[in-house]
């Protein structure tokens, strides 16, 4: 699967700087950029678990590269390389310990974009996005302290390796010098496969009762009567970008 990213990945960089060199569109640019946003670890059995299980918004930060080139005026296509994070939030009470839990998934994202524009600056941009897992760390405070908790603790042999999402954004492109542009705006990723590693009912059950499963793993495998009933896990997030653009060629 790595190798068919870095492939599709040249390849769409190749594409752009054969365009380039056939004189095919207008600008090229490059530029770096930053984002904080908004991230959840979808499941339907961690909603479903009540108030011993109560998930909660989590703030991640990303950063990146970029390359964009115009086609024309208003067309172009865009591949970026972030390092991004989709965090989860947790708390509630169990066995009669109340807990407080946050699991820190990280992410290498290869998002390829097709990018509107218009004359005065908005841009919308939409694509798949390809992403390989970095680690999974998770933390688990306990009131009173207790034999669960740790800190960082790796769980990254819970997840899969890596995943597809879709992005959408929109914002502006604006002009500070004639080849300095700043762009802000919003961006929406949701990911289409599944990122945890599901597990047989005789696998899961030893791992659940020597405590060897992270916080998503283990509920995602759990209904709300604590049967084995395996859900899938989605992420999903939203949040601020800003970053600036050098123009490299073109008009």
């Amino acid at each position: 699967m790595k190798t068919s990213l870095c492939k599709a990945s040249f390849l769409l960089l190749l594409t752009i700087f054969s365009l380039h060199t056939f004189s095919l569109a207008q600008s090229l640019w490059v530029g770096a950029g930053a984002a904080y946003s908004g991230t959840w670890l979808m499941n339907q059995n961690v909603n479903d678990q009540g108030e011993n299980l109560n998930p909660a918004l989590a703030g991640a930060p990303a950063f990146g590269v970029n390359a964009l080139y115009m086609l024309s005026d208003v067309f172009g296509l865009s591949i970026e390389g972030n390092l991004s994070r989709i965090d989860q939030n947790y708390n509630g009470t169990d066995a009669g310990i109340d807990y407080e839990a946050r699991v820190k998934t990280s992410w290498v994202d290869i998002p390829l974009l097709l990018t509107l524009r218009t004359q005065g600056g908005v841009y919308l941009e939409i694509g798949p996005q390809f992403s390989l897992l970095n680690n999974v760390k998770e933390t688990i405070d306990t009131e009173p302290a207790s034999a669960f908790e740790h800190t960082d603790k790796d769980f990254t042999a819970d997840f899969k390796s890596n995943q597809i999402s879709g992005v959408f954004g929109l914002g502006g492109i604006f002009p500070i010098t004639e080849t300095i542009s700043i762009k802000g705006g919003i961006r929406f990723q949701y990911g289409f496969s599944d990122i945890v590693v599901e597990l047989s009912e005789d696998e899961f059950l030893p791992k659940l009762l020597n405590y060897e499963l992270s916080i998503p793993a283990a509920y995602a495998h759990l209904d709300q009567n604590r049967q084995y009933s395996y859900e899938p896990t989605n992420t999903l997030s939203a949040g601020i970008r800003l970053g600036v653009l050098f123009r490299l060629s073109g008009k």
